[in-house]
């Protein structure tokens, strides 16, 4: 762990062959073409390091987990060939084109949180993700997301979506972040028997009784800033129980 020192020459680095996990965060690299050799390299954190580009990690075949969060970086195209990856961490870089991402089919945990990519249709081919941060992206058209079989977490947080009906195919649906969203219809989620928690802070939502046999069953609502109607804010903020001896009154 070199994070948050001074050193700008990874050189030194180069004969270090056995290396398997390396944490360059909060550095000015000169360059990173002291790690393209390091071959059994298996993680790798440059989490807001500054570097002039990507082009060394092309060949390390061996990452499984990649963290360039908050890196003044654009072109990844070059991270294409990373097909073995798990996990990949893009929040806040500048990148605006997706396309590298198509080949990697074994990627389980992907954030693309506050990127400036519009066409997310790469996503559509990663089969086997479990976790899918899109917060404060521009993404509307939820469509490609529905063939995402084994997704446990969606962070939508901050997007403009409004039409939920593809997410009612994604089964394993454990945790969903539609916190200041654009989303107020919560009818396409009744049907998610394994979602645990729904974070709705600051949505435009009216409603919740779409969701009531959801939230008998344990699921956990947050609903803060919100105004909603059915049931009163002032009694869902209170929490579930309270809603549902409310609809129960209501009920009766």
């Amino acid at each position: 762990d070199l994070s948050a020192t001074k050193i700008k020459d990874l050189g030194p680095l180069g004969s270090l062959t056995k290396l398997r996990e390396l944490r360059l965060r909060g550095l000015e690299i000169i360059s990173l073409a002291p790690l393209a050799d390091l071959d059994d390299l298996r993680h790798i954190d440059l989490e807001g390091s500054k570097f002039p580009d990507v082009s060394a990690l092309g060949g390390l075949g061996s990452l499984r987990s990649l963290s360039l969060e908050a890196c003044v970086i654009a072109d990844l195209a070059a991270l294409s060939t990373l097909t073995r990856l798990h996990e990949l961490n893009l929040c806040e870089t500048q990148v605006q084109n997706a396309s590298f991402l198509s080949n990697m089919s074994k990627l389980l945990h992907l954030d693309l949180s506050l990127t400036q990519i519009e066409d997310f249709t790469p996503v559509r081919d990663l089969g086997k993700l479990e976790g899918l941060f899109l917060g404060g992206c521009k993404i509307k058209d939820l469509s490609i997301l529905s063939g995402l079989q084994s997704l446990e977490l969606l962070d939508l947080s901050e997007t403009e979506v409004t039409e939920l009906a593809p997410l009612a195919a994604l089964k394993e649906l454990r945790y969903l972040d539609l916190s200041e969203s654009t989303a107020d219809d919560l009818s396409a989620l009744k049907g998610l028997k394994r979602l645990q928690d729904l974070i709705l802070s600051l949505a435009p939502v009216t409603d919740l009784s779409p969701l009531r046999k959801r939230i008998d069953k344990g699921l956990e609502v947050v609903v803060n800033g919100c105004h909603l109607l059915n049931p009163p804010q002032d009694i869902a903020d209170q929490g579930r129980k309270a809603m549902l001896r409310w609809w129960k009154v209501q009920s009766n």
